[in-house]
């Protein structure tokens, strides 16, 4: 087997981890772990830093999930492991994206702690899942536009994901689609658990909207 593969689940953690958010925070002269939600994601730079760099953070947060699943499949047709070729790339697929989300949440340059971890699973699935991912991304810009709430998008984006699923997949159960089915489901539970207390403030009406004075 490739030995290059046995490199690729660290490297994508390693790469998740680093915090673009708090960098390019820095960039526009805001610090995002400290102002604001005091998270380190794309939606508390565009709060306190406008568009421009709330759109650099989420690109390259969404870099960080597309990278990893690409070279997953990358070295997925480069191996002599026994398992089909296509089975085994959508494991690298979804086991390096995964990997690289985690990085993101739990990033030891920022003591363990970190982002919710929304555009970098969204990087992974834009290249594993596109179709699913641009029906939930369709969704959620639509919430968020109507409700000037990005963690009302993020929720609803995390419901419909594994939903989607079964329009666009068929056959479900099958060895190359299942572990997709797999992996969005327990990526929605993980963000809606990430999302547990913006779900509360938003339900008290005290949840932060798109723009603040902050």
């Amino acid at each position: 087997m490739n030995p290059w593969i046995f490199c690729l689940f660290p490297a994508a953690f390693l790469l998740g981890s680093i915090p673009f958010a708090v960098l390019i925070g820095r960039l526009a002269g805001v610090d995002v772990l400290t102002q604001g939600s005091g998270n380190p994601g794309a939606s508390n730079v565009y709060r306190l830093a406008g568009p421009f760099y709330g759109i650099c953070v989420f690109a390259t947060d969404i870099g960080k999930g597309t990278l990893p699943a690409f070279l997953g499949a990358y070295l997925a047709t480069h191996s002599d492991a026994t398992m089909p070729t296509n089975v085994l790339s959508i494991w690298m697929q979804l086991g390096a994206g995964f990997c690289a989300a985690m990085g993101h949440i739990f990033s030891p340059f920022l003591k363990f702690k970190g982002g919710k971890g929304v555009a970098t699973f969204l990087g992974v699935f834009l290249y594993v899942f596109p179709h699913g991912i641009l029906l939930t991304g369709v969704v959620a810009g639509t919430v968020i536009l109507l409700t000037r709430y990005f963690s009302a998008g993020s929720i609803c984006g995390a419901i419909i994901l594994p939903l989607s699923y079964f329009l666009f997949k068929s056959p479900y159960f099958s060895d190359e689609n299942w572990p997709i089915l797999l992996v969005t489901g327990i990526a929605s539970l993980l963000l809606l658990f990430l999302h547990r207390a913006n779900i509360v403030r938003l339900l008290r009406g005290t949840e932060h909207k798109t723009r603040s004075n902050v």
